[in-house]
């Protein structure tokens, strides 16, 4: 009897997760689409940490058309750009991380820095550093392990 109720279980459960599929496509393809999303990043990763940076770029480029709400993905190829001197693209990238992280204060700093530096536009860097002036963040720190206060006040101090 209880390896009926068992199977009867797994049976309704199958059958419940066939439904939801059925019923609501376009969530799970959402879902299908950031893990592939999260998968191109973590090669991207892998190939900025090998120093292929080309590649690095092919597959973080691939990751945000699948997942375009992954900010960090975002801000590496904003990086990236820099690295082969593509400016403009690079302060498209950054500004695409901070839109889905607008508390992302590291692309705000490097926006500005790459837009009054490389590209003339002041008035741009100053609207970014005024946004991390008045950006709150919630600082966190464990003892020997993690602390974000110092970046926190040194990127603020800079701006």
């Amino acid at each position: 009897m209880k390896k009926f109720l068992s199977g009867l279980f797994t049976l309704l459960m199958i059958a419940a997760i066939a439904a939801a599929v059925y019923l609501r496509p376009q969530f799970f393809q959402r879902q299908l689409d950031k893990i592939q999303g999260m998968y191109y990043v973590h090669k991207g990763d892998k190939a900025l940490k090998r120093q292929k940076l080309q590649k690095a770029i092919e597959y973080y480029n691939r990751a945000v058309s699948l997942y375009p709400g992954h900010y960090s993905a975002w801000y590496n190829l904003g990086n990236l750009y820099v690295i082969y001197e593509d400016y403009y693209s690079a302060v498209d990238a950054y500004e695409k991380a901070f839109e889905y992280n607008p508390k992302m204060i590291v692309a705000r700093m490097n926006y500005g820095i790459v837009s009054a530096e490389k590209l003339g536009d002041f008035d741009g860097a100053i609207d970014q550093y005024d946004e991390i002036i008045k950006t709150k963040r919630h600082l966190l720190s464990i003892p020997f392990v993690y602390s974000n206060r110092k970046s926190y006040k040194m990127n603020k101090g800079l701006a």
